[in-house]
């Protein structure tokens, strides 16, 4: 007799589906969290890229000045 046998079908269907969709809520928001974290890296990176460059310039321009 296994533990399933002990609950009604339906009940175990609706306890089935409650567990689906707590797992697909579950990957959505990982899926939403992944996505968040990498587009927040790319913009830091890509800040982080264009201040170099500007700071690389103002230095090659004080030392065309100098």
């Amino acid at each position: 007799m296994t533990p399933y046998m002990l609950i009604p079908y339906k009940d175990f269907a609706l306890l089935d589906l409650a567990s689906f969709i707590k797992s697909v809520k579950l990957a959505f928001h990982t899926s939403i969290l992944s996505t968040t974290v990498m587009s927040s890296v790319m913009v830091h990176f890509r800040v982080v890229h264009i201040a170099g460059l500007n700071m690389i310039e103002t230095g090659a321009n004080e030392l065309k000045a100098s």
